[in-house]
């Protein structure tokens, strides 16, 4: 329950700020939109999707500045983590209304390098 609990909140955080700094990135360019799916994360499974979405962010931490962000997104699907992920600056995670994380690591989801 505390796992679910910390990813509701983890999730939250990040779509109120996702949501604020949606309007700058109209103002500023952008880096570009990837699909974590691309990186190989896979919904439809029961295996541990953490490097893949680590490979994303990895990309969005290599790719993005302040004037050109970067954006990871997830479709729908259950994706599970058995570690936490590593988020950089300048990216947004956007994840679908269909998308759930399913957390079995210790600590926190994220983490923000």
């Amino acid at each position: 329950m505390k796992n679910i609990v910390a990813l509701f909140v983890s999730v939250l955080l990040i779509v109120t700020a996702c949501a604020a700094c949606s309007d700058k990135s109209k103002q500023r360019g952008d880096a570009g939109t990837i699909s974590a799916e691309s990186f190989g994360a896979d919904g439809s499974d029961t295996k541990d999707d953490r490097l893949a979405l680590q490979d994303a962010f990895n990309y969005a931490r290599d790719n993005a500045t302040a004037d050109s962000p970067v954006t990871v997104t997830l479709s729908d699907g259950v994706f599970y983590l058995e570690q936490a992920l590593i988020i950089y600056s300048h990216t947004r995670f956007e994840l679908s209304a269909g998308a759930v994380l399913v957390y079995t690591g210790q600590g926190g989801l994220m983490v923000f390098g």
